[in-house]
């Protein structure tokens, strides 16, 4: 039933992450998390990741390594979770707005569902592709929430007058 429910959702995932997840799909052994990232039958898990980069032997550029670092990851998500109705409720939303509405509804749902994938990825040990980018988007949230302009610019560091000595 929850699949069924939640199918706006994951395919909206599918559509518009596909460079970001192999799939989305409804998880049912979630419980307080809105969503995870799981590798596939064949992939490293976050904590496999760590430990092949972490061994002596490892070489940048091993293209093994950078096989299996790369593939794309599984992401569930927890139907139950508040975050998640939300963001179905978003995307139904979005979908039957007419065609500028929707690409600025797209862009900012996608905003939202980047900083949701990242945490996933960090919750479930695996690295941050973009760490820029994860900065940038948690500073534009933090500057909704604080309710600072986009816009506003940093206060100029003042000018001292030198010391008596120079």
């Amino acid at each position: 039933k929850k699949e069924e429910e939640f199918k706006p959702l994951v395919d909206w995932l599918g559509e518009n992450m596909k460079d970001e997840l192999e799939k989305a799909q409804v998880s049912t052994r979630l419980d307080t998390t809105p969503c995870a990232f799981v590798a596939n039958q064949y992939g490293w898990t976050g904590n496999m990741q760590k430990i092949m980069s972490a061994q002596a032997y490892a070489k940048s550029g091993d293209s093994n390594n950078d096989f299996y670092k790369t593939q794309k990851k599984i992401l569930e998500i927890n139907p139950r979770h508040p975050i998640v109705k939300q963001l179905l409720v978003k995307v139904t939303e979005a979908a039957e707005l007419e065609d500028d509405e929707k690409t600025e509804a797209t862009d900012g749902i996608k905003d939202t569902v980047m900083v949701l994938l990242d945490t996933a990825r960090l919750r479930s040990g695996f690295d941050l592709p973009d760490q820029a980018g994860f900065a940038a988007r948690m500073e534009k949230l933090l500057r909704q929430n604080l309710q600072v302009a986009e816009d506003a610019e940093i206060e100029a560091e003042p000018e001292y007058a030198p010391d008596k000595e120079e």
